[in-house]
């Protein structure tokens, strides 16, 4: 009897001693925080690389038996590249709201991929015309590289897309370092997400030229070396498969795509029976209506006395003025996640349609102030979305917002335009036919002069005309230029791609990078003396990452774009590394800077 009471008072004391349930503490720590409505974003988890793989242990099961290797092997050639692509995506979404959209489903969507193209690769011939020795040698090493490109094959459009910001809209740069670390070094726990528009047709996975650059990040340079010993086309062809292009293995490259589109059936068949349907982040473009129209029903905002323009052609937003108080409304509503730089506001008001401009496309306008100083603006898609009882014929009498309209209204920049003519040189060893030729009909007004100069010596046709001209052959010169005449063209002073050589223009093949490209030249030439944003270094021009963000849009996709013509400086022992700590001007604090490499400055004479 006393055995049994003390038996039922200890076990009652360890009952009490046991952790509350997880869903009990979640709940608890959540009744903490103040309720809204509509209900906020939560934001995504962190999770530690350590943690993501031992999520999928069923999967590495498979893979270390499948692999058959040695352990400290199958560390190094597999382990550890997962284990980098977990810290550097960690618990991303592949999706919005498709497939692989649930918490960790970017890194699941590769592992799946680079499993099932290792294992489908098994017994596949790749190097079919080569003896058998070197076959031998190298069939191990594609199989290897169809695991490596599974790898890196779906991250390119979801990382194109997807904006990751803290709870204080500071942005996740992706080239400068993984999410991981950008989190560490920042102390956060949990990040939010931001979508462009839907993509029409599907195709929201899958690779992108951006790739490239996380190859050498998630691969590792002894993986890399592996694979180029004896074969410098194999670290050639994962990039060409890492970036969905074909490569130099038709093989490999059916491989790759058939064992995508099976994992994508699998995910689709799979997804409402075991998770529903999930919206991982949010879709900013409700937000950003919203914010607009807040605007101005709060009468922050009053149309042609605020960075808010309007005329007959539409609705402008000056920027960066009008980012400065969206950016302000924001933190007042204490929405975490918000953008808190205008470059990343612009980017998400285009790709949720806001504005227009899409793709690489910068989409800035040029539009006059009321004090005639030409300002940049955005233009919004859809006038209605942020003034309800927007009517074009309301601004008849409004004078136009955009320079061009401007220009076109104001008769006296016409005239300027018509008076101007157009510089035309004419060829260094011209004919005197020619110049008859070219003043047809002109050269009949002036018969009176040939004539009181007919003694004057008249070369033959085809023979050139002497340095010191008759009058008659002056005169006609003199009205030959007179027809050329017309409209001023200020393309080759406007256009900074004219300062990139035009071999360079096609290697690169944006016109828009290009265009950056030629406007750093031009402030590389500009520059003055102890310069703070440029200096020459010995391994080429270093050009402060400040300067970069404040003259482009998006400096890390021009970065991208830079390197991959060579004109971007990386260390041979680490290819992916492109922003160093530098002195500018010299003798002053260093700060992160890119380099255009020497190639880069022979090229462009900086």
């Amino acid at each position: 009897m006393i055995f049994q009471w003390v038996k039922k008072l200890t076990s009652g004391k360890a009952a009490n001693l046991e952790p509350a349930p997880a869903t009990t503490v979640v709940a608890a720590r959540r009744s903490t925080e103040p309720l809204r409505y509509p209900p906020a974003d939560q934001g995504l988890i962190l999770l530690t690389p350590e943690t993501i793989l031992a999520s999928n242990q069923d999967l590495l099961d498979r893979l270390r038996l499948h692999a058959a290797t040695e352990p400290a092997n199958f560390d190094e050639l597999y382990l550890q590249p997962l284990r980098r692509l977990a810290a550097h995506v960690n618990s991303l979404p592949g999706t919005s709201s498709g497939l692989f959209s649930g918490e960790m489903g970017l890194f699941r969507a590769c592992l799946e991929l680079a499993f099932y193209a290792f294992q489908a690769s098994d017994g596949r011939i790749f190097t079919g015309q080569e003896q058998v020795e070197r076959r031998h040698l190298l069939e191990a090493r594609w199989r290897y590289l169809c695991f490596l490109s599974g790898i890196l094959f779906p991250l390119g459009k979801t990382l194109d897309k997807v904006h990751v910001a803290d709870p204080n809209g500071a942005v996740w740069k992706r080239h400068y370092s993984g999410l991981t670390q950008w989190a560490g070094q920042a102390g956060v726990e949990r990040v939010f997400l931001s979508w462009g528009a839907p993509t029409a047709g599907g195709g929201e996975m899958g690779a992108s030229s951006g790739t490239a650059a996380l190859v050498p990040v998630i691969v590792g340079a002894h993986n890399l070396q592996l694979l180029e010993n004896d074969s410098a086309d194999l670290v050639a062809a994962l990039y060409d498969l890492a970036c969905g292009h074909d490569g130099a293995s038709r093989i490999a490259k059916q491989v790759l795509v058939g064992c995508w589109e099976r994992v994508l059936r699998r995910e689709e068949a799979r997804r409402p029976q075991a998770f529903g349907r999930l919206t991982s982040g949010t879709h900013q473009g409700p937000y950003l209506i919203g914010a607009l129209r807040a605007m101005v029903e709060e009468k922050r905002w009053v149309v042609n006395q605020s960075p808010l323009r309007a005329d007959q052609s539409g609705l402008y937003l000056y920027w960066p003025a009008a980012a400065a108080d969206l950016i302000s409304w924001g933190r007042g509503k204490d929405y975490p996640g918000w953008p808190a730089d205008p470059a990343t506001l612009a980017e998400l008001l285009k790709s949720a349609n806001v504005v227009e401009g899409r793709g690489g496309d910068l989409g800035v306008v040029e539009v006059v102030s009321d004090d005639g100083e030409i300002q940049a603006a955005l233009k919004i898609v859809n006038p209605l979305a942020v003034l309800t009882d927007f009517d074009p014929q309301d601004y008849v009498e409004t004078r136009s917002q955009t320079l061009e309209s401007v220009l076109e209204a104001d008769p006296v920049a016409q005239a300027e335009q018509a008076a101007t003519p157009i510089p035309r040189p004419l060829p260094a060893r011209e004919t005197a036919t020619e110049r008859v030729q070219q003043a047809d009909g002109v050269k009949q007004q002036h018969k009176a002069p040939a004539a009181a100069n007919a003694n004057a010596e008249i070369p033959a046709d085809g023979e050139e005309i002497p340095a010191s001209e008759p009058p008659a052959a002056a005169a006609v010169t003199k009205q030959v230029e007179a027809p050329d005449k017309g409209p001023l063209k200020e393309a080759a002073e406007v256009r900074y791609a004219d300062l990139v050589p035009e071999d360079l223009r096609a290697a690169i093949g944006n016109a828009l990078q290009v265009e950056l490209l030629g406007k750093v030249v031009k402030a590389w030439n500009s520059r003055g003396e102890g310069s703070t944003s440029m200096r020459r270094v010995e391994n080429g021009a270093a050009i402060t990452l400040a300067f970069l963000t404040s003259n482009m849009r998006d400096a890390t996709h021009w970065i991208d774009a830079m390197s991959k013509v060579g004109l971007i400086y990386a260390p041979a022992q680490t290819p992916g590394m492109r922003v160093f700590k530098i002195a500018i001007p010299e003798g002053k604090s260093k700060v992160e800077s890119v380099i255009l490499s020497n190639l880069a400055c022979r090229r462009l004479g900086l």
